[in-house]
């Protein structure tokens, strides 16, 4: 197999899903978008930490 007719098969492969391909790409770049602005977002919130204390007469 030739390079060239590798080209030519991805080629007819793409034509043939043009439309899947694009919707997929739109999906998949609105995840990572989704995904680097909620990381962006809860990097810079600062939260309290959950502080657990126990009662020293509590008995399991």
């Amino acid at each position: 197999m030739n390079l060239l007719f590798i080209l030519a098969k991805i080629k007819d492969f793409v034509k043939a899903y043009k439309g899947d391909i694009i919707l997929f790409s739109i999906i998949f770049l609105l995840i990572i978008l989704s995904f680097a602005v909620g990381f962006i977002v809860g990097r810079n919130q600062n939260k309290t930490p959950v502080v657990v204390s126990y009662c020293a007469t509590y008995k399991i």
